[in-house]
């Protein structure tokens, strides 16, 4: 079903809607009218005009790279990490499958990575759309400090992005599932023998009944372990790394780490998406949804909100408990958050 706002159905364009709310009542109204948007993620961006970037994609910022390059880029990028990390990281893991939970905590501490911060929860993507405050811009020669701490109310709205995590991640195992099955009929990777014994057929039978359950196994298989790996041979193994390899090369990915890493993660429900592309993630959604048989599949919704609400924005989330202090539970969030009760008089 298509999202409403104020009884009026939203309609996508290329996959994505688009709607400015007036008021802070009209962020809670649209949130209730839609079942609170379960199953979404949820992102906050300072200035509407950000788009969805990887910081590792903002470093190739006017040049046009093949997704091949790109990925070689990114590839050497985590080797370097990993390397860099030597007798920095006392915890014991697996860089070559745990390379999601070790981008994650890179992600943590600043590293450039292909993966986009996102937050199970609308209230917290609306805080951090807010919480900084915005300056004028001015050259050096001008600076003084009366100009430089004037607020500068822009024009341009802030935005809080609603991501339809659930359509994503069954676009993706519908894929992986099509291209292994296409593997294991066709032999698309063209091996010598193609093997299929008694454990092959209950697999592939398992794959053709269940959609999730069934990626889980080939995803398993692609990863070397658990029990779906036992007893079945090296063609159907070589078919679950040719589906896994082939979507991944074009497909956004949603992940939630499992590892405790990232204290931060907790307290902000936080998770990722991962962009295999040189694209933003709104031009890979793009691409998906005009694959997509059914206009009401849309994939992303960005709510524009204005910046003159920053001071109700932040009291009303003060009131609920979203604030540095509850969402940094370090040195960190305790100093910026006894900054901002100070500041809290200069706007009350």
């Amino acid at each position: 079903m298509l999202p409403t706002y104020k009884g009026n159905v939203l309609h996508p364009e290329m996959g994505c809607l688009e709607c400015k709310v007036n008021v802070l009542r009209d962020f809670s109204d649209i949130l209730r009218e839609n079942n609170n948007f379960q199953g979404f993620l949820f992102r906050g961006h300072q200035f509407e005009s950000y788009k969805l970037e990887p910081t590792i994609l903002r470093s190739y910022k006017g040049e046009r790279v093949s997704v091949e390059k790109y990925q070689k880029y990114v590839e050497e990028h985590y080797v370097n990490f990993i390397s860099s990390l030597r007798g920095r990281f006392n915890e014991q893991y697996d860089a070559g499958r745990e390379k999601n939970e070790m981008w994650a905590l890179g992600q943590h501490y600043g590293l450039s990575t292909p993966m986009l911060d996102w937050t199970a929860s609308p209230w917290l993507a609306l805080y951090f759309a807010f919480r900084e405050k915005r300056y004028l811009r001015i050259d050096a020669a001008d600076a003084n400090d009366e100009t430089y701490n004037k607020s500068d109310r822009f024009s341009e709205n802030r935005s809080v992005y609603f991501l339809n995590a659930n359509n994503i991640i069954q676009g993706y195992y519908f894929q992986i599932k099509h291209y292994f099955l296409e593997c294991h009929d066709k032999n698309s990777i063209s091996y010598p023998v193609k093997s299929v014994g008694e454990y092959d057929a209950f697999f592939l039978e398992s794959v053709k009944t269940d959609l999730d359950d069934s990626v889980q196994k080939i995803l398993n298989v692609n990863d070397g372990y658990g029990e779906d790996v036992v007893g079945i041979s090296e063609y159907t193994k070589k078919c679950c790394e040719y589906a896994v390899r082939k979507v991944d090369n074009y497909f956004p990915r949603i992940v939630s780490p499992k590892r405790g890493f990232n204290n931060r993660l907790l307290s902000q429900r936080g998770l990722f998406t991962y962009s295999p592309t040189p694209d933003s993630l709104e031009k890979e959604l793009m691409t998906i949804w005009m694959n997509m048989k059914h206009e009401q599949n849309y994939l992303l919704l960005k709510l524009l909100i204005p910046d003159d609400l920053r001071d109700e924005i932040l009291e009303t989330l003060y009131e609920m408990n979203i604030n540095d202090l509850s969402l940094f539970p370090d040195i960190h969030g305790a100093c910026s958050y006894a900054n901002w009760k100070s500041s809290r008089k200069n706007y009350r």
